[in-house]
């Protein structure tokens, strides 16, 4: 697999829609109306390391840092359905050589939603 931007995301995407059946998964925030679960899944940085650079500056190795924002409105559960799908977009970056380097829950304009 070619690790571009777009098949990070289409990998991992593929993973969150095959685990949770009608999860919206974007790339860029959007004026759509609302559906739940829906998750943010962008990548915030791409740098090019010297360290890891070849004379003929001819490599395409990358430090590359994902962030997926989950929101979830389940009655009840709304906690435990975020976190199921964490466990699945940890499992599709592990599964490409990611490491999860912060994780922490947000809070929100509409206490509803988690």
């Amino acid at each position: 697999m070619t690790y571009s931007r777009k098949a990070v995301y289409s990998y991992v995407r593929n993973a969150i829609v095959a685990s949770h059946s009608g999860a919206y998964v974007t790339a860029r925030r959007e004026p759509v109306p609302k559906n739940f679960p829906a998750i943010e899944l962008t990548e915030m940085n791409r740098v090019r390391t010297e360290r890891f650079a070849t004379l003929a500056n001819d490599d395409d190795q990358y430090d590359s840092t994902f962030q997926a924002e989950i929101f979830s409105n389940a009655q009840n559960r709304a906690l435990e359905e975020a976190y199921s799908i964490l466990e699945t977009i940890e499992g599709a970056f592990k599964t490409l050589g990611y490491f999860e380097t912060y994780c922490q829950p947000i809070d929100n304009v509409d206490p509803s939603i988690f």
